[in-house]
């Protein structure tokens, strides 16, 4: 990869990328990439207050996009996976990213943090919690 941080508006692996408008909406522009809708669409629908794993889920089940949450950490097979991980923002808190593990597993990493970010190749992500596997999908707005 040529950069450490990936570029908005560009495309990779059919999502395309966005920066989160406000401290606490990373979870809602993870969302809105997966949903290839502006992240302000995703605010106006469901607000910009941070949302928690059970509010995740119901969310990506009522836009319609497939999940399957694991109960363990480890990545097992490739694709898309939305994790929980610490802020580098804002210590002690969570984030929300989105993550591309490709057929050997390796990472291409989407941050939407407007603050300190995770590299675009992993390097500085160490762990993670609650992966939650999915596949983004084109809704119409």
């Amino acid at each position: 990869m040529n950069s450490k941080f990936p570029v908005i508006g560009k495309n990779y692996h059919g999502l395309l990328y966005q920066r989160q408008p406000t401290a606490y909406t990373c979870t809602q522009t993870c969302i809105a990439m997966l949903l290839g809708w502006p992240v302000s669409k995703v605010i106006i629908d469901i607000g910009g207050d941070p949302l928690y794993q059970r509010d995740v889920q119901s969310r990506l089940t009522r836009y319609a996009v497939p999940w399957n949450q694991f109960i363990h950490g480890e990545i097992l097979c490739p694709g898309w996976f939305m994790l929980s991980v610490a802020s580098l923002t804002k210590p002690g808190l969570g984030h929300a990213i989105l993550v591309y593990f490709n057929r050997d597993l390796r990472p291409l990493v989407l941050d939407p943090s407007k603050g300190s970010r995770y590299y675009m190749d992993g390097s500085n992500l160490k762990y993670w919690t609650e992966p939650i596997l999915t596949l983004p999908v084109r809704k119409t707005e």
